[in-house]
């Protein structure tokens, strides 16, 4: 009986080690499960990414705007010019930084998570010194009176050039206003009333940079007893116009004359608004011939093959609009007993009005 009992309590132990065995090991299988699946999921949904740093750059001169194109952190820019740190933000996308001189400078974007993981990226920005422009300058001043003697009032053609200038400053040296003109304009007619000394000034400006020139006239009192004709130009100082056309001086020799030598004087006026800029006249032989900025020009017959002429003149009037052709005509002797004709002249003249 006793052995009975012995043997049925050996077997209920061994059947409670099994059990014990059993949960045992499926413990361990399911503990392991579980950490198995639930790490990555804590990794995914509670622990934050890597961060990542990366910018990029514009350049204007020595001002640079980086463009913040990080991920996963914040952190602080490094501009390379020991000026201090900036703070790297997500919801700071641009940030413009200039630096005071050029040369090379490292720039760097750092970031941290909030588990200390790091990350940065560095460049190099290379600063270039500005382009050198030639300096700006007036590299002439020049005023030209249109009529001889500069007696008031009295005109002058003002010529001027300019080198790299975006604008010119000039001051006329009487009461009236600065006037500001484009740096394309480098004529301009310019009327003074009074006689006395007058200080033209032109400054040429580009930006910063700038010169200066200054040209002196003089206007003269008009001697006594002279008229003296004013001719009034509106000028912009940005175009002026020129034309040319064709002219004749011409006369005969009239029949009813007894003295063998015709006194003539022949005239030619310029359009109305306009006045003449220059009278050219061209030779048998191709010569071109310029009366220019005089006020008189002796002409010779010979030069233009006539005959029967002599003391011929051209003289043109004080306001430039009327020009004047003075001369003599010889009637041989032939022709005052009626076997020549009677002498001519005809002479062409290019005019060119302004």
């Amino acid at each position: 009986m006793s052995t009975d009992s012995t043997v049925k309590a050996s077997a209920k132990e061994k059947i409670k080690g099994w059990i014990k065995m059993a949960i045992g090991t499926a413990g361990g299988l399911l503990s392991g499960a579980v950490v198995m699946y639930v790490t990555p999921l804590v990794d995914k949904v509670v622990r934050p990414s890597k961060p990542l740093a990366n910018f990029s750059h514009e350049k204007d001169g020595l001002k640079i705007r980086f463009q913040n194109l990080s991920s996963g952190g914040q952190g602080w820019w490094e501009f390379g010019d020991g000026t201090p740190l900036e703070p790297v933000s997500p919801e700071r996308e641009f940030v413009n930084h200039v630096y005071t001189r050029p040369g090379e400078y490292t720039v760097k974007m750092t970031l941290r998570n909030v588990l200390g993981e790091e990350n940065e990226r560095q460049v190099v920005v290379r600063l270039d010194p500005p382009t050198t422009l030639e300096p700006t300058k007036v590299l002439n001043l020049e005023a030209v009176p249109v009529s001889a003697g500069s007696y008031a009032p009295a005109t002058f053609k003002i010529m001027s050039k300019v080198k790299n200038a975006q604008l010119c400053v000039w001051d006329l040296g009487d009461d009236r206003p600065l006037e500001v003109t484009n740096a394309q304009g480098n004529e301009k007619m310019v009327t003074f009333q009074k006689p006395g000394g007058y200080v033209i000034k032109l400054a040429a400006v580009n930006g910063l940079d700038h010169d200066q020139k200054t040209e002196i006239v003089n206007v003269m009192e008009p001697p006594e007893g002279t008229v003296t004709a004013l001719l009034t130009i509106s000028d912009t100082g940005i175009n002026v116009e020129k034309s040319n056309r064709n002219g004749t001086f011409s006369t005969t020799f009239l029949p009813e004359h007894s003295d063998p030598i015709f006194h003539f004087e022949r005239q030619l006026a310029a359009r109305p608004n306009f006045t003449f800029g220059d009278v050219r006249f061209q030779t048998p032989s191709g010569e071109i011939l310029r009366m220019g900025q005089r006020t008189q020009m002796i002409l010779d017959p010979a030069v233009f093959k006539l005959q029967s002429v002599r003391n011929l003149l051209l003289t043109i009037s004080a306001d430039r609009k009327i020009l004047r052709l003075t001369g003599e005509l010889v009637r041989s002797e032939d022709a005052s007993l009626g076997k020549a004709p009677l002498p001519t002249m005809t002479l062409p003249v290019e005019l060119v009005e302004e």
